[in-house]
């Protein structure tokens, strides 16, 4: 998803000002005269009253004063987000490689849009659209490079790690990748854990 952004009142406790709020791909985010971060898997109740959008999660309830209409349709997106397939562009039909990911809800999804879901020896003789790489350690890294010739000319290798406590930083990946003869070109929030980095082939190759 790309984040939605406006200026509004907000309200939480005793905190009250002006600010932005921002809707991304997991949370609900305001900074301004105070900070809320929202993840949206936490939110238990949304509704909207006179204009204004109330927002119950775990950590609270916020009150943000948006307008009627705006109101509405912030409560549509997000009880409604783009779903995680679409942020992170995997089309109908596509050949994918789901490798490091043991998350059984996004390989379910996966399949019901994708023609197959193979391994790395099954994908060998035809090129696939999109390769999925779930990666814990800095070694787990070194199979970029094995995946890349499997990889269309015009697909995308999606890196996946923890946000914390995995030792495998962004400057890791992003090396690993270029190193690999792949192209960065885009993070995605993966899940409230783990974040999404985007490779491609380098169009002077394709």
């Amino acid at each position: 998803m790309t984040a939605v952004q406006v200026a509004c009142s907000a309200e939480s406790g005793d905190r009250r000002g002006l600010g932005i709020l921002t809707l991304e791909d997991d949370r609900l985010l305001f900074d301004g005269a105070f900070r809320i971060v929202i993840p949206l898997l936490e939110i238990d109740l949304l509704r909207v009253h006179r204009g204004s959008l109330r927002v119950t999660w775990g950590g609270g309830e916020a009150l943000f004063d948006l307008g009627p209409r705006r109101a509405q349709q912030w409560a549509g997106l997000i009880r409604e987000p783009r779903s995680l397939l679409d942020s992170l562009g995997v089309r109908p039909g596509a050949r994918a490689i789901v490798a490091g990911i043991s998350d059984l809800g996004f390989r379910r999804r996966l399949k019901s849009r994708a023609s197959a879901v193979v391994d790395r020896a099954a994908a060998a003789g035809e090129p696939v659209d999109v390769v999925f790489l779930g990666v814990g350690r800095p070694e787990d890294l070194a199979a970029i490079a094995s995946y890349e010739p499997l990889l269309a000319r015009d697909g995308a290798l999606w890196v996946v790690r923890p946000k914390e406590g995995s030792g495998v930083s962004v400057d890791d990946v992003i090396g690993a990748g270029r190193n690999a003869g792949l192209t960065d070109v885009k993070v995605a929030a993966f899940s409230l854990t783990h974040t999404a980095h985007k490779f491609v082939v380098p169009l002077a190759r394709r």
